[in-house]
């Protein structure tokens, strides 16, 4: 089975399997674009200094909302990690906006299944198959194990920061496993550069 990238498999998870609708009142743009700047970390294009995301390799990585940062990046040089962020509400033409990439994306390849609500028309996207279920196994195997692969390590690092875990996982977090999801942000350069920014996007 061919490994999801980072801002696929965020915007799987951010789904409630019901519903289809996010299970997060944060930007769900946001989410996703952090999942893509952690893509291009995983595979070493992008490094960070302290909050500050530094360009390694331009050369695109195949997966679209990923290789848009790339391209910004390659234009304009080191971008502080909450001004990519915060930037991913201000896309207008709401097709272009990384959410809306990534679940076009989901639908073409049979991993959600996509309506619109007789209610503002909003899009709904309703994980199909297992691909979810599986995933969502995968994340709360590797928080109860607290030894895992850096990608892992980026992706409970984003779930954690915009509290989606819990969720996703399906059960509150006993003392142990909090402490290794503590373990796994403090180890992950992806966990350490949000947990930052995060910080500064916060103050005012």
């Amino acid at each position: 089975m061919t490994e999801l990238t980072l801002p696929h498999a965020v915007g799987l998870l951010m789904l409630d399997p019901e519903s289809g609708k996010p299970r997060t009142a944060e930007g769900t743009a946001k989410i996703v674009l952090a999942a893509a700047v952690a893509e291009a970390a995983v595979r070493g294009a992008v490094t960070f200094d302290g909050t500050k995301v530094v360009l390694v390799d331009p050369t695109p990585v195949g997966d679209t909302t990923t290789d848009s940062v790339l391209e910004r990046l390659a234009g304009s040089g080191p971008h502080y990690l909450r001004n990519l962020l915060t930037s991913a509400d201000l896309t207008f033409d709401e097709s272009r906006r990384p959410d809306a990439v990534v679940v076009r994306e989901l639908d073409a390849a049979g991993h959600v299944t996509v309506s619109r609500s007789s209610v503002r028309r909003r899009v709904l996207a309703v994980p199909a198959g297992n691909r979810a279920a599986e995933l969502s196994g995968q994340v709360s195997a590797a928080v109860d194990a607290g030894e895992i692969t850096a990608r892992m390590a980026a992706l409970i690092s984003i779930l954690a920061t915009f509290d989606l875990l819990r969720a996703v996982v399906g059960q509150p977090l006993d003392q142990r496993r909090r402490d290794n999801v503590a373990a796994i942000r403090q180890s992950s350069p992806v966990g350490t550069a949000l947990a930052g920014a995060m910080r500064e996007i916060s103050v005012p």
